[in-house]
This record gives structure tokens, sequence and C-alpha cells, in this order.
């Protein structure tokens, strides 16, 4: 009886330290932002539009973007590994922008509104 309890106790021990570690994972450090653009009057997307990425609403007004893209067929398109923080966005047609917050390992999901388009702008 004493030696299955003697070999029983280290095997728990050994096998209570594998589960322990198993469950530790790795901190995720970066975010994504996917950015659906749709029209304010009557909710369709804008697709195939260039959406801009800034840090501040500064930098998008000043025209200094850290990322761009193109939305798909849906009005979609998705900035993957990101630092957190808040991003500002636009679309280039469009004189409407939004802002969003980017966290640790989280997929951030928005919809951009669109209104007013941007008069200034040509393709």
């Amino acid at each position: 009886m004493f030696r299955k309890i003697a070999f029983a106790i280290p095997v728990l021990f050994l096998a209570g330290i594998l589960l322990c570690t198993s469950c530790s994972t790795p901190k995720a450090d970066k975010g994504t932002l996917g950015i659906t653009v749709v029209k304010g009057n009557d909710g369709s997307p804008v697709s195939y539009e260039l959406i801009v990425l800034a840090s501040s609403l500064q930098n998008l007004e000043n025209k200094v973007y850290l990322d761009s893209n193109w939305t798909d067929a849906n009005g979609f398109f998705r900035f993957h590994q990101k630092d957190p923080g808040i991003y500002w966005y636009r679309a280039k047609h469009w004189v409407d922008y939004g802002a969003a917050r980017v966290m640790n390992g989280i997929d951030s999901d928005v919809i951009l509104w669109v209104n007013t388009p941007d008069t200034t702008v040509h393709n």
C-alpha cells in the first residue's frame, strides 16, 4: 500500500505541473480593425472604396496615413496587426470619418456611415 502511495504522489505532482504549464497562452500584442463603409441614405455598401487609417484626427486631416486599402464588394476591409490605440479612418471620396479603439488580441468591427461626398477629390 505504501509503495502505491509513494509512486502516486510524484506522478500526480508531475501531472499537475504539466497541466498548469499547458494552460498558459502567449499574450497577443496586436489587434485588428474591420471597417464596413455604407451609405447613410440607404445602407448600401460602398464597394471598392479606398479607406485610410491615421493615428489622430489631425493626421487624418493632414493626410498623414498609417495604412490604407480598398473595400471589397460588401464595403468591408480588415486592417491586421495594429498596435493597441485609437485609430481614425475615412473613405477617400467622402468627408465623413470615424474613430475606433484597437485592443490586444481583439478583432474590432465598426461601420462608417457616409453621407457627404467629398467634392474636392478627383478619381
